[in-house]
């Protein structure tokens, strides 16, 4: 049985993840976010397509590479450059190619900037998402519109993977009765989201029955 194609490049994303990192889980993504269907949209799409067309049209295919600085917040632009152009497996790009698009500069004429958000604000938007930090909140403190805040959010899934990711280790907290206080340590939140979110956690297992 081969796979749905669709299926590609959340299996390559996870592979990617899991062979750079010791814990994949450190890189959050939604699975069923827009990023699935794009990356298998990027692995067969021209350099040309990124120069040529209409304005939009380039500006969200530029985008869609783009945004992916944002799970690897950390990454210095170089080393950035390689893992994104392994992750998009298109053979007709160069690492040169996604390190301009990256820096915001014309793949055809490097000395042409274009007016895109900078690289480092959009790592930084990556970074506060994964922190759980209100989209309204980053969109202040990394002076970008909310609308593109937003719309790296939809793209990824970051924040809801992040909660997602959250809610599980919360669901299992209260099945091994562990206090509020040792989860909101092992968890590093403060006390009253760990309060929350074990509140919300035995919510959850009481629709399912298992709690009282």
């Amino acid at each position: 049985m081969t796979d749905n194609p669709k299926d590609i490049g959340a299996k390559r994303l996870l592979s990617t993840i899991s062979g750079a990192y010791q814990h994949p889980h450190s890189l959050p993504f939604d699975p069923e976010s827009p990023l699935v269907q794009a990356l298998y949209e990027l692995e067969y799409t021209e350099p040309a397509m990124f120069v040529r067309g209409e304005t939009e049209n380039i500006r969200t295919l530029r985008s869609r590479v783009r945004y992916l600085a944002c799970l690897w917040p950390d990454e210095q632009p170089n080393a950035l450059a390689h893992r994104i152009h392994g992750l998009l497996n298109n053979k007709l790009f160069t690492i040169e190619d996604i390190r301009l698009i990256l820096n915001g500069r014309s793949t055809t004429d490097p000395t042409h900037r274009t007016n895109e958000v900078p690289l480092v604000s959009l790592q930084s938007i990556g970074r506060m998402l994964r922190q759980g930090y209100p989209m309204r909140e980053i969109a202040r403190q990394t002076r970008v519109s909310y609308g593109t805040v937003e719309a790296v959010e939809k793209y990824l899934g970051i924040r809801s993977a992040v909660k997602s990711r959250q809610m599980d280790t919360a669901i299992n907290a209260v099945r091994d009765n562990v206090s509020i206080k040792k989860f909101a340590k092992i968890n590093n939140l403060p006390k009253t989201s760990a309060q929350r979110l074990l509140t919300q956690a035995r919510g959850v297992l009481k629709e399912l029955g298992e709690i009282q």
